[in-house]
C-alpha cells in the first residue's frame, strides 16, 4: 500500500501551493481572510524524503475544497515514518508566502545538518 500525507487545497486559491522535493507549503485562504485581515500558512515536510509529491485535485470541488497536495511513500509496509506538519499566522509571525518558504526550507536544512557537540562547545 501507499502512505499519503499532505494538505487540503481550497477552491478559493489553487495556485499558491508550492511542491518541493521534500515539502509542500500553501497560503491557505481559510474561510474569509479579508474579514479576518490575516493569512494562514500551512506546510507538510518530509525530511527523509518521499517517492513523489503531487497535487490530487477533485473533478468537481467538494464544498470549499478543490483537492489535496500530497507526499506519497510507495510500498509502505507499516514502518515508522517521520514527517512534520505546521502552520503560521500572518497576524503574529509570518508576513508573506516568501517568508513562509524561507522558514520551511531553513527548518529542513536545520534537520539535515544539526549542531554537533564538540569538546567544550557546539559547532
Amino acid at each position: 500500500m501507499s502512505l499519503a500525507v499532505g494538505i487540503a487545497v481550497r477552491q478559493a486559491d489553487t495556485t499558491s501551493v508550492m511542491l518541493g522535493d521534500n515539502y509542500i507549503h500553501y497560503a491557505d485562504p481559510t474561510i474569509d481572510p479579508q474579514r479576518h485581515n490575516s493569512q494562514i500558512y500551512v506546510a507538510t515536510l518530509f525530511p527523509d524524503g518521499v517517492d513523489k509529491i503531487r497535487r490530487l485535485m477533485f473533478d468537481q470541488p467538494i464544498g470549499a475544497n478543490a483537492g489535496h497536495a500530497l507526499g506519497v511513500v510507495e510500498c509502505y509496509m507499516g514502518q515508522p515514518y517521520t514527517y512534520y506538519a505546521g502552520m503560521a499566522w500572518s497576524d503574529f509571525d509570518v508576513r508573506s508566502s516568501e517568508e513562509w518558504h524561507l522558514r520551511v526550507t531553513r527548518f529542513l536544512r536545520t534537520l539535515a545538518a544539526p549542531l554537533q557537540r564538540l569538546s567544550g562547545g557546539y559547532s
